[in-house]
């Protein structure tokens, strides 16, 4: 178990470190939009090299300040990518050396399904699956995979997902199961999945009150086309018009 929680560890470092690279970035395109400039992209190579060279549209070299805190932040990216580099060859290292070995064999066993990476597999294995787990429906309900069925009166109806657990695991599993359906079509689990996706997705709700009730209109035909002209008359005279629910106060 204490490899488990170092893996983990390790992981959700590297989480973090893509967080704070994600942040730098945003706000180095966020500083140069205020001076009009969109075409430079933080998260090239030879991106350190070029704050001296870029311009704004009006011609003129970026201000003082503005350089200075583009090459603090570009300092700032280079070390956070650095970390970020470090912690994968260090993973993929000892996958290397121990591929037998827990976690690292459950981390290459989930990595065989096809649009699964290593980056993934390693965060389900070391969230979600390396866990003690009772059934199948102990895994669903630690990422917050269940629904959450509500009940008033007689209406029975389904909120959709929980999320009352680990976020992380819940969006890699979800992950997942989308790049299941995309990439292995062919299974005979991916019928069944789309089967009950569409079933769960189709929600028969009562209209809201003072909800405008807005009919689909049909494409209106050409001008050579005197038939469809008429189509769309009638269409029209025989669509329902606007309503609205009043509440009587009484």
């Amino acid at each position: 178990m204490s490899h488990f929680i170092a893996s983990a560890l390790i992981s959700q470092g590297r989480y973090r470190l893509v967080g704070e690279r994600t942040r730098i970035v945003n706000r180095m395109k966020a500083t140069l939009a205020r001076l009009g400039v969109r075409n430079f992209k933080p998260t090239l190579r030879k991106a350190a090299e070029r704050p001296a060279t870029v311009h704004t549209p009006e011609g003129t070299p970026l201000p003082r300040n503005a350089l200075a805190e583009l090459q603090r932040d570009m300092a700032r990216l280079g070390f956070v990518v650095s970390q970020i580099r470090e912690i994968e060859q260090a993973r993929q290292k000892r996958l290397e050396q121990e591929p037998e070995t827990d976690p690292h064999a459950r981390v290459r066993q989930v990595a065989r399904v096809i649009g699964i990476g290593i980056e993934t597999a390693d965060m389900l294995v070391n969230e979600v699956l390396s866990r003690p787990m009772r059934d199948r429906k102990a895994v669903a309900r630690y990422p917050g995979l269940t629904g959450s069925p509500d009940e008033s009166g007689a209406r029975p109806r389904e909120q959709g997902l929980a999320k009352a657990g680990n976020a992380r695991g819940r969006r890699g599993m979800i992950q997942l199961a989308w790049r299941f359906l995309r990439f292995q079509k062919q299974s005979a689990l991916a019928p069944l999945c789309l089967q009950h996706h569409h079933r769960i997705d189709v929600r028969h709700r009562p209209p809201l009150p003072l909800q405008d009730a807005r009919p689909t209109w049909p494409a209106r035909p050409r001008r050579s086309d005197p038939a469809g002209s008429r189509r769309l008359a009638t269409a029209h005279a025989r669509a329902p018009r606007r309503t609205r629910y009043v509440h009587s106060t009484r």
